[in-house]
């Protein structure tokens, strides 16, 4: 059963308990519409045109807290998403970008090694003269 409501700005057709409870469970972006009296586009699509792979994704589970998409899958926690993105990789990012990464599980990229190589070198030039410094004789 739809009702009519106005959210402070303008009345819209919301389209009832039922059918929200069912989108928080399963929602299959890729051909259900948000608003069910206006379809992705003016172009009616076919079956074939419909269950094509692009097509058949974002599917988000409970709420968007588990999204598939073409390419792969995030999980929504509490501090940003954990993606298993392209090629394998798989990180935890605050938006879920793997340009804003914090940590990296596997697949990380060639400049993420480089900084992480650099400063483990660093670290143990500086761990060495510490060492160096601390058995020496005090005279």
């Amino acid at each position: 059963m739809s009702s009519y409501r106005w959210n402070g700005e303008y009345w819209y057709e919301d389209e009832g308990l039922p059918r929200r409870a069912l989108k928080w469970v399963a929602w299959f972006g890729g051909w259900q519409a948000h608003s069910p009296k206006r379809a992705w586009s003016l172009r009616r699509r076919t079956l074939g045109e419909r269950l094509a792979p692009g097509m058949l994704t974002p599917v988000s589970l409970f709420g968007h807290r588990i999204t598939f998409f073409g390419w792969g899958w995030q999980v929504r926690l509490r501090g940003g998403y954990l993606v298993r993105g392209q090629e394998g990789g798989l990180y935890f990012s605050p938006d879920g970008t793997p340009s804003s990464a914090t940590i990296w599980f596997k697949g990380a990229p060639a400049h993420v090694l480089a900084a992480a190589q650099e400063s483990a070198k660093e670290r143990a030039t500086r761990l060495a003269r510490h060492a160096s410094y601390f058995s020496e004789p005090q005279s």
